[in-house]
């Protein structure tokens, strides 16, 4: 099943979606790692993987962007992410 969210983030720098994006996604890496065989002992088969692939855009105080624009720019940012292999982080 995959879930895809949106966050809108006013007055963030320019890498901080990038950094935040990428904290996210180590930080279910590790849990998932620790969690491992309690993961395994809730599936009869193979434990369970969780990837996150991010996308977004950054855009300064003076684009003139459209929301559906900048909306449009990060879901292609997000399918370039999980072209590249998912659990990725592409932004621009």
């Amino acid at each position: 099943m995959a879930e895809s969210k949106a966050v809108l983030a006013a007055s963030a720098a320019i890498n901080r979606g990038h950094s935040f994006a990428e904290e996210l996604r180590r930080h279910l890496q590790a849990v998932q790692a620790a969690k491992q065989q309690d993961l395994a002992k809730l599936t009869a088969t193979s434990p369970i993987k969780v990837t996150i692939s991010s996308g977004g855009v950054w855009l300064a105080p003076t684009t003139n962007m459209q929301l559906s624009a900048a909306l449009d720019t990060a879901d292609k940012r997000l399918y370039a992410a999980k072209r590249a292999g998912r659990d990725q982080v592409c932004f621009s």
